[in-house]
């Protein structure tokens, strides 16, 4: 098993899930670890031969590589790809902020480090798109905000 492998799976499956990676993507990642490990874990195999798949195939794949993380670091890495794939894509911010949501609903964002507002971003997008209150760019702002305070920061 490679170093970190755990890690690397869970931030793609997040990512996966936040709608800012695609299945080939994760196909070379799993491509790139059988290449480097003689002894590959069997899930990485299976999301290396998972091109045709769809994305919550892929997402259960990669939840099932084998190793050890941290939780918090995995989301925290996640919401730096996202913040980066957002600058790029700002039309990703809504499916970011019902990716954050999901994550708060299902216990997968302690309070504790991460805050309520997952629970208000989604709800921001909306009202915008329905012209009830504030506007999309207020929302991606408001989005931008929120992963600054969160993502994680290469020390």
């Amino acid at each position: 098993m490679m170093p970190r492998q755990k890690t690397e799976a869970e931030v793609l499956r997040h990512d996966l899930n936040a709608g800012i990676r695609t299945v080939a993507e994760a196909v070379a990642w799993a491509d790139a670890i059988i290449a480097a490990d003689p002894h590959p874990d069997f899930a990485v195999i299976e999301v290396a031969c998972s091109g045709r798949r769809r994305p919550m195939d892929v997402i259960a794949l990669l939840r099932e590589v084998g190793g050890e993380c941290d939780a918090v670091e995995v989301v925290r890495r996640a919401m730096a790809n996202a913040r980066v794939a957002l600058r790029a894509h700002p039309e990703r911010g809504p499916d970011v902020a019902s990716w954050l949501f999901r994550l708060a609903v299902n216990d997968e964002l302690p309070t504790e480090q991460f805050g309520v507002e997952p629970y208000s971003l989604d709800d921001m997008f909306q009202l915008a798109r329905l012209g009830t209150y504030g506007t999309i760019p207020d929302a991606l702002r408001e989005l931008d905000e929120y992963l600054e305070r969160h993502a994680w920061h290469e020390v």
